[in-house]
């Protein structure tokens, strides 16, 4: 998961334009574009985490609790877990807050939330989130922990047991 420092170069980045040039094809950004801002960022647990979970939201604040319950339920390694709200007006990026200030969980080593203050949509906001991860990932069910598990509420049958079938 992200540190603090390297939070604020991914908000540096996208301020500089650098975060786009670092992109494939090196993408203009949008000139309605803004930089996420931080809404989260704490320690959960003193575990080391083998994965990071990264979850694009946009107006799931009625499922997010399901979400998250079945995500932790699942689990069988130690995680970071880094949600990108894409511009969210149904107080998703609050509920996330809420319930990431409560989580007791054992296997979540740590939790981030970030905002798309303008939609991005899920792929920049997967990609946002993967540049925060620092941890060893999974790209899904049965591959080796190499790539980071995206976890979107559209997706948690996928996502969740790829969570739940890991070993190491």
């Amino acid at each position: 998961m992200s540190s603090r420092s390297a939070i604020h170069e991914l908000l540096r980045a996208h301020e500089t334009g650098e975060y786009f040039a670092r992109l494939v094809n090196h993408p203009v950004p949008h000139p309605l574009r803004q930089a996420p801002t931080l809404i989260h960022h704490s320690t959960v647990n003193a575990v080391q985490p083998q994965l990071t979970v990264v979850t694009p939201t946009f107006n799931c604040s009625a499922i997010l609790a399901d979400y998250v319950a079945a995500t932790m339920a699942s689990a069988s390694l130690p995680f970071d877990w880094i949600l990108v709200d894409d511009a969210s007006d149904d107080g998703t990026p609050d509920r996330a807050r809420a319930l990431f200030e409560s989580l007791r969980h054992p296997l979540v080593a740590r939790a981030t939330i970030v905002r798309n203050p303008i939609p991005i949509y899920e792929t920049a906001c997967d990609n946002q989130g993967f540049t925060l991860a620092d941890s060893m990932r999974h790209s899904g069910p049965g591959a080796a922990v190499r790539q980071a598990v995206l976890a979107s509420p559209r997706l948690v049958s996928r996502a969740v047991g790829g969570i739940g079938t890991l070993r190491t």
